[in-house]
């Protein structure tokens, strides 16, 4: 039996979690992608669901935020199906190209 894969990171807050996957191809490279779940208990067992109610969204939206800059902070070039051009070394100048700020938060 081959060994699960494991996540590239995982992120937590509360309930709410993001599982960051590390994917690779000969043609894209290196990319990433998330999927975001919210955990509950069942009895004895926990389970997870990827519906959240109202008051989770926040937290969601700060999870896949907290994953969203994992991801840019890994240095990867922008997968080739997204709609976001690739960084350039000089990342405010990519920034200042899209239109976006350039913003950087430390761990």
């Amino acid at each position: 039996m081959a060994d699960k894969p494991k996540p590239a990171a995982e992120i937590r807050l509360g309930r709410i979690r993001a599982v960051i996957w590390e994917n690779h191809s000969d043609s894209s490279g290196t990319w990433y992608s998330v999927s975001v779940s919210r955990l509950y208990k069942e009895g004895e067992r926990w389970q997870d669901s990827t519906s959240f109610r109202r008051d989770d969204l926040p937290i969601v939206a700060k999870v896949v935020d907290m994953a969203y800059t994992w991801i840019w902070d890994q240095d990867v070039p922008v997968h080739p199906d997204s709609p976001v051009p690739a960084r350039s070394a000089n990342k405010a100048e990519a920034n200042s190209a899209n239109g976006k700020a350039s913003r950087r938060i430390e761990s």
